[in-house]
């Protein structure tokens, strides 16, 4: 893992970056990388939160987001979540004081296989798509989609070829 030490106070200072800031670097070649910092769960159209479908049921979109990207017309109603090309159906509801993704929102954390306690990341691309990232243990994880159904592991037989199995 790379450390930062020259030049990082200076940075810090001069994007004026609070304590418990949400830094997410990435690379922009062999020697420089790029920095995404998001100060009060926010970057520009994105926002950050963790997964808490395990725990709660759903998974809440940051009021900060909402004030900040939604001003005019709350996020209810279906949206796309967008994963390295493929998409995902989710609905937005008001669950007590916050906007969170219910209905749909399981397939996806099953699809993907996202646990609980994953740093998710929401890039809004326009009023009703999101490209998602998946952060776990500091690292974005390449998650593949889960194409194992229960139909997946029945192996079918079929009658003539069992008979001729069980008389040998």
């Amino acid at each position: 893992m790379p450390v930062i030490t020259d030049g990082w106070e200076r940075a810090v200072k001069d994007l004026n970056l609070p304590k418990k800031t949400l830094l997410v670097f990435t690379p922009l070649g062999d020697f420089a990388l790029g920095l995404s910092y998001f100060v009060n769960g926010i970057c520009g159209e994105s926002y950050y939160t963790f997964n808490r479908y395990g725990k709660l049921g759903v998974t809440i979109t940051e009021d900060c987001f909402i004030k900040h990207c939604y001003v005019n017309s709350p996020p209810t109603g279906r949206y796309q979540i967008c994963y390295k090309g493929s998409y995902w159906s989710v609905e937005a509801c008001k669950f007590h004081t916050s906007y969170v993704f219910a209905k749909g929102w399981p397939e996806v954390c099953n699809d993907l296989r996202i646990l609980d306690d994953d740093l998710l990341i929401f890039k809004r691309i326009d009023n009703v798509v999101f490209k998602l990232l998946v952060y776990r243990n500091e690292t974005e994880i390449l998650l593949s989609k889960n194409t194992e159904s229960a139909d997946d592991i029945v192996i079918e037989i079929y009658k003539v070829d069992f008979f001729t199995y069980r008389h040998t």
